[in-house]
């Protein structure tokens, strides 16, 4: 059975966080000058493509490619099918669950 990898997800998570955080931090610090800003907003949208791409690329269906896996940062109690193919979509660090 093909598996997802966990760690992408991960990567896909931090990412993301990182792209809000760094909008956030030229509001928290107080300084909104052109050059901080532009400078935060740069990094979030470089980070916001960066996930993004990751999960295009690397968290779709591993059988037909079509559909994408939920991003979770541990294993969930529900799985998910793809929409496309109908197989499970499960990451390296789950099991199927027994009917």
């Amino acid at each position: 059975m093909k598996r997802l990898e966990r760690k992408r997800a991960r990567r896909c998570i931090l990412l993301a966080a990182a792209s809000v955080l760094s909008l956030m931090s030229a509001f928290i610090s107080g300084d909104i000058s052109s050059l901080w800003f532009a400078g935060s907003f740069g990094v979030c949208v470089v980070c916001a493509i960066l996930a993004g791409s990751e999960r295009m690329s690397e968290l779709r269906c591993p059988y037909c490619g079509k559909g994408m896996a939920p991003v979770r940062w541990k294993p969930g109690r529900q799985q998910v099918r793809c929409p496309g193919c109908s197989q499970l979509l499960l990451y390296d660090d789950e099991e199927p669950a027994e009917k």
